[in-house]
């Protein structure tokens, strides 16, 4: 698309035009070419962009307090007597006790799965396989985690969901998206107790997956509940940017008008979120909002390719003529993006060229 872009720019400039109306027609032309290309909103509104921010949240997620605590190791009574009895001969038993007794549940790991391997009895190597992923949930060992959730749903129904939730966490922080999209939806159709996590987990890995209706309805649901800042933070930014996605920005404005009235923003985040309602707008042809929305961010601190290149795309579709051209200047120069900084060179390069022929 880039190539089409370049030659009909280089074409429209070839013509003679007076009174600068080459400058107009070079504005509304790029306008709606590149609206077409999705330059405008390049890199932000792309798979890998959304990936990364969704990963970055998700990371987040996992390593939530409240999260953790629902799932700090416990060893049940009954456990521990069923161990004894059948673990007696054991020196597996005895390492692994005297490290759960000391809370040194890391070092529990290997005699505890070679336990697992001797048990003959159902429910109590059910209930040390929970032990277990309970115990790879806490230090983040996603892998293991998943494989002993497979191995407890191979003897267990896991009625409260439990266990579909672990494991599509555990698939999400290994990239698995789709797969934790289905395991994350199985537990919350069991009435999985920790609901709203589960639906946060779920809009994440939907958002990674490009699942973008499965998102967006995940989204909206949230929206609906009673969030806490981070959870609304979350919800706002990914529903809006599967929105933009999509190509429904006037549905993902309101998203980013709610996500800046946060009270808990630092300045870095009103930044970046202003800019993407400023992305929204542009994509919506609001290019007056839209402009505002990027010398904003640029007042709060971003500074970024994609920020100075959309800035100057939105002055050019309000005439702003000097002002895109400083705004190209400032991105042709940058590297983060070497992509847009060549795009922004070679709009310079034309217009420049129309001012000559002009």
């Amino acid at each position: 698309m880039e190539g089409k872009t370049n030659e009909k720019v280089e074409n429209l400039v070839k013509v003679p035009l007076y009174k600068k109306t080459w400058v107009r027609v070079l504005a509304i032309l790029l306008a709606i070419v590149l609206a077409v290309s999705g330059v405008l909103v390049n890199g932000y509104i792309s798979d890998v962009r959304i990936a990364e921010s969704a990963d970055e949240m998700t990371k987040k997620l996992a390593e939530r307090e409240e999260l953790r605590n629902q799932w700090t190791p416990v060893v049940g009574e009954e456990l521990i007597r069923a161990l004894r009895e059948q673990g007696k001969a054991d020196t597996n038993y005895a390492k692994a006790m005297a490290a759960v007794d000391e809370g040194r549940y890391e070092d529990a790991i290997e005699p505890l799965e070679s336990l697992t391997e001797q048990l003959a009895d159902v429910q109590t190597k059910d209930e040390l396989l929970r032990l277990l992923a309970d115990i790879y949930y806490s230090y983040g060992r996603y892998e293991e985690l998943k494989t002993t959730c497979d191995r407890l749903l191979e003897i267990d129904l896991d009625g409260d969901g439990t266990l579909h939730f672990m494991k599509g966490f555990a698939e999400a922080q290994l990239g698995e998206h789709e797969s934790a999209v289905e395991h994350l939806e199985e537990a919350l159709n069991r009435n999985f107790g920790g609901a709203q996590y589960c639906e946060l987990q779920l809009l994440l890995s939907a958002t990674n997956a490009g699942m973008q209706e499965k998102a967006i309805s995940t989204g909206e649901k949230l929206l609906k509940e009673e969030l806490e800042a981070e959870g609304e933070i979350v919800t706002c930014y990914l529903t809006g940017l599967n929105y933009l996605q999509k190509g429904e920005p006037k549905k993902a404005i309101p998203l980013f008008d709610r996500l800046l009235k946060v009270s808990t923003l630092t300045e870095a985040q009103k930044a970046e979120y202003t800019y993407m309602r400023g992305v929204a707008n542009l994509s919506a042809e609001d290019y007056k909002a839209a402009k505002a929305d990027f010398d904003a961010a640029i007042a709060l601190g971003l500074d970024s390719t994609e920020l100075h290149y959309n800035a100057a795309v939105a002055d050019l579709a309000l005439e702003n003529y000097d002002e895109a051209v400083k705004e190209l200047e400032i991105a042709a120069e940058r590297t983060d993006n070497e992509e847009l900084a060549a795009s922004a060179k070679e709009m310079l390069a034309s217009i420049r060229s129309a001012q000559t022929a002009g």
